[in-house]
């Protein structure tokens, strides 16, 4: 482990480990998390000897588990990252952009980030030009005057162009954070679409104004070659084909691999983001923990629009 990140964060994150993972750093139990489907990160600095070797091992066990009538399998079945961040940092973020253009930034903040400097931007996804917001500015910024957790910056971008799933135009947005110093010292970037979802008792779901008649299929996380561990080639091939049988929607039972909802943002498909509850919701102790982990992962994407607190419940 290099000796330049000790006085930094070490994360480690997994995608996917089915179902009870425990987490050992130099034989110390470092994390035990308990859902199959949802990322889960784990501090491990503090574990750590740097400048020399050390030893990560992740036990993964299913056995306590009643298998349903589809194939859950065990082990570590999505990507894996180590992150290295500095003390203070932006830990997460929710990006709110709607039909005209209007733009929110919540950042949840690790550590005293009081006199550093938050900026955003936005540039298109195909052709890279920079959007100007309707001041004619290329980014929106915030000087954080408070050691408050929760920072928030909005503005207006301009002469942007929606995101429906008929023309899921996608933009990226940018986040710095500056030092007090002014060094730019962490970089994140996330597609986002500009787009306005709203609902209306016995009527239906309105996407930037105009009513979307829904029609879609379930699907499984499931590769015949692979189990579990599938691809983004896959999540594409599933995602045309839906868009092949003239479908706009879609399900999957429990929280999907990120790169299929990375092609429902491209290709124009809403989907609904659900729990892997069966034929229920998880109760209130349960459900908040596993909805918190779900949502803190996929809220930024486009193409979801609703919500569900377990498998058709």
């Amino acid at each position: 482990m290099s000796q330049e990140w000790e006085e930094k964060t070490v994360i480690l994150e997994f995608e996917g480990v089915y179902e009870t993972a425990m987490v050992y750093v130099n034989g110390v139990l470092a994390k035990t998390n308990k859902n199959g489907y949802t990322n889960f990160y784990v501090d491990i600095a503090r574990y750590l000897n740097f400048g020399e070797e050390n030893e990560i091992k992740v036990v993964a066990d299913n056995s306590s588990e009643e298998n349903s009538r589809w194939y859950s399998g065990t082990g570590i079945y999505r990507p894996v990252w180590l992150e290295v961040v500095p003390q203070v940092h932006i830990e997460h973020f929710v990006l709110n952009a709607d039909q005209h253009g209007k733009f929110q930034a919540s950042c949840e903040m690790y550590g005293d980030a009081k006199g550093y400097e938050l900026h955003v931007s936005v540039r298109g996804l195909k052709d890279g030009k920079t959007v100007l917001t309707n001041t004619g500015q290329s980014a929106l910024s915030k000087k954080i005057t408070d050691s408050g957790k929760e920072q928030q910056i909005e503005g207006q971008w301009a002469d942007i162009q929606t995101w429906s799933t008929e023309d899921p135009n996608l933009y990226v947005a940018r986040l710095e954070l500056k030092s007090p110093e002014g060094k730019v010292i962490q970089t994140r970037e996330t597609r986002i679409g500009f787009r306005t979802v709203e609902f209306f008792p016995q009527d239906g779901v309105y996407l930037n104004g105009t009513k979307l008649v829904v029609k879609g299929i379930n699907r499984h996380s499931f590769s015949v070659d692979g189990g579990r561990a599938t691809s983004a080639a896959m999540s594409r091939q599933d995602a045309l084909l839906i868009k092949e049988m003239n479908m706009n929607a879609v399900r999957s039972h429990y929280a999907p691999d990120e790169h299929f909802l990375d092609m429902c943002d491209s290709l124009g498909i809403v989907y609904m983001d659900e729990l892997a509850g069966w034929q229920n919701c998880y109760d209130e102790k349960v459900g908040s923990k596993l909805v918190k982990e779900m949502v803190q992962r996929d809220v930024n994407h486009p193409s979801i629009i609703i919500w569900s607190n377990g498998n058709e419940g």
